[in-house]
């Protein structure tokens, strides 16, 4: 029987409490990196086609400025709004808001081949053309979903440029998984992408070198941060416990 490799629900709910009034808007500067990325790497030519969630209400005037920057794009699907980490997929509702994805390229083609790839689940193509490193891509496949939470407590030392711990509350430096935290190509890809990041929420993130993590069975994860305190849904399994100490 085939493999079903398209992403677990794993409820992707998240919750998160600034420690300090005072850098509060660091925390939300924090907070937009990796939305930062996915648009500014696209735009200048750091990678040929991005996948892009955007919110109905914005949605006109996002493809507006697709346009004006020559910007080919197809919509790909609807799904409901989510707070945090998107682990699935969800029907849109009709009493509030939704999210919109979109594959955007220079490209009209590989702008309708990133669609086509995606629906199908076809994870080289869509790594490909997104500029993910192969061995990025090969091991996303070969475990089918990849638990951000549960992957970096297998190290104590992280660098920064590839964590994943912050993914969940939309702060990262890579687009992608990497196969390992030390993964070569995914930290050319943080050092480069790095600059495109606000420049108060990269601060705010370097900031945040001994954190204090706690996977539980039911599969909630418990990050306190020096200046932050967050929770999100992962898979289920055995409790984790370990200090992780960025570099």
């Amino acid at each position: 029987m085939e493999r079903d490799l398209r992403p677990l629900d794993c409820g992707a709910e998240i919750a998160l409490k600034a420690k300090a009034r005072e850098k509060f808007q660091a925390f939300q500067a924090f907070r937009r990196i990796r939305s930062e990325i996915e648009t500014q790497s696209l735009f200048e030519g750091l990678r040929s086609c991005a996948y892009l969630l955007i919110p109905e209400l914005r949605l006109a005037s996002f493809l507006m400025s697709l346009e004006d920057k020559g910007f080919q794009y197809q919509i790909v699907l609807r799904t409901a709004f989510q707070k945090g980490f998107l682990h699935a997929y969800k029907p849109p509702r009709d009493d509030r808001e939704n999210l919109v994805g979109v594959a955007v390229s220079k490209d009209k083609e590989k702008a309708v081949l990133l669609k086509k790839a995606f629906l199908n689940s076809d994870h080289w193509t869509v790594g490909e053309l997104l500029g993910y490193p192969e061995c990025c891509v090969r091991k996303f496949i070969q475990r089918g979903v990849l638990d951000a939470g549960r992957e970096e407590l297998q190290f104590e030392v992280v660098p920064y440029e590839t964590t994943q711990l912050f993914k969940y509350w939309g702060a990262s430096l890579v687009l992608h998984f990497p196969c390992h935290p030390f993964c070569e190509r995914s930290l050319d890809m943080g050092r480069t992408y790095k600059d495109l990041a606000p420049r108060e929420g990269l601060l705010f993130m370097l900031e945040q070198q001994t954190i204090e993590v706690k996977v539980l069975e039911s599969g909630l994860m418990i990050v306190d941060a020096p200046d932050f305190l967050g929770a999100a849904t992962t898979i289920p399994g055995t409790t984790l416990e370990v200090r992780v100490n960025l570099l």
